[in-house]
């Protein structure tokens, strides 16, 4: 709604600088022609901070389809640890300790802007 109401001021803006009634000036601020490229996503920084609230003496290993996000130093008990994995919709995290699986979260819809996603893992 937003986006049509500015579209709209533009082209009243325009329709009035046509008749004579407003003076368009151009602005001293420069725009690149990357800028302007419309084919261009937005790509926004999506970060995972997952913390450990499992009690149990082993560590948790979290995997992102086959790639093992937590590396060589799984997570112990009690720690929190961020990671900047690319994520997108329909991605599942699965976490382990050692080989049985504990629990997994899929990813449904992520937002339109920069933002951190909190996992707390705990025994239910």
């Amino acid at each position: 709604m937003a986006v049509c109401g500015l579209k709209a001021i533009v082209l009243a803006a325009c329709a009035l600088a046509a008749a004579g009634k407003v003076q368009l000036r151009h602005s001293s601020h420069k725009v690149s022609d990357e800028a302007l490229h419309v084919g261009n996503p937005l790509e926004f920084k999506h970060q995972i901070r997952v913390c450990n609230a499992f009690p149990d003496m082993g560590a948790l290993d979290i995997y992102l389809g086959a790639k093992c996000l937590t590396g060589e130093l799984p997570m112990a008990y009690k720690s929190c640890r961020d990671f900047a994995a690319p994520l997108k919709s329909g991605d599942t995290l699965e976490f382990r300790l050692g080989d049985k699986s504990k629990g997994t979260f899929s990813v449904a819809d992520l937002p339109n802007s920069d933002g951190v996603l909190l996992l707390v893992i705990h025994r239910h």
